[in-house]
């Protein structure tokens, strides 16, 4: 069960650029839960809310340009039962940034480029005082709940489309460069044996891509 809260408003600057500001606020009961990651029973007592406001700038595609950017601030919590303290929910990413542009030259180019941005997720880690051994093997509880963040996520991808025109089809064809930057986003972090050191798991590193598309 939730309970929605919106309003906002809406701003054209020019014929083909407008201004968007949105508030929300929801508020949420009987979420399903469970005490451990392993376990099976559910609980459905958990209440929850996620409140912050949206701000959007479009701009249409005239004078060969077009431009979409979009900053989104939002904090949302979970609370396992009465007796739990509140944390960030597993998706909760407090800034979120992101811009898409296109260029187009004549009529066969297009030029794209888009930007994200977001504040590192939380996740759970282990803590290391709890760290035992039993028959040689390490063992390790873990920590207060989504007490630490990733590292924010940030990547740039570029994209070049040309098109072509026969007299039994369409050619289009891309070139598009997937994180410019080859900014190292960590998802998640894989822990030793021993627990005493931690590795990051990320996505992918620069990644260039080719395609084609033809139509009869």
């Amino acid at each position: 069960m939730a309970t929605h809260y919106i309003t906002g408003a809406e701003y054209l600057i020019t014929k083909d650029m407008q201004v968007k500001v949105e508030l929300f606020y929801k508020d949420m009961k009987n979420l399903p839960f469970n005490l451990t990651d392993t376990s099976k029973l559910y609980f459905s007592d958990g209440t929850g809310n996620a409140n912050g406001i949206e701000f959007s700038l479009t701009k249409k595609m005239s004078k060969n340009l077009y431009v979409l950017l979009n900053y989104t601030y939002c904090k949302s919590t979970r609370k396992d039962g009465n007796n739990s303290e509140t944390y960030d929910y597993d998706f909760d990413s407090p800034h979120i940034f992101n811009l898409m542009s296109t260029y187009r030259l004549g009529k066969w180019w297009d030029f794209g480029l888009t930007i994200r941005y977001s504040s590192g997720l939380p996740y759970t880690p282990y803590d290391l005082t709890t760290r035992y051994q039993v028959d040689g093997r390490w063992y390790c509880e873990k920590g207060e709940k989504n007490s630490e963040r990733l590292p924010d996520y940030f990547r740039v991808d570029l994209r070049v489309d040309r098109r072509f025109i026969f007299r039994n089809f369409n050619l289009s064809t891309f070139i598009e460069i997937w994180n410019l930057t080859n900014h190292e986003n960590v998802m998640s972090y894989e822990y030793s044996g021993d627990f005493l050191t931690k590795e990051p798991v990320t996505l992918f590193s620069l990644m260039p891509m080719i395609g084609l598309s033809f139509e009869f």
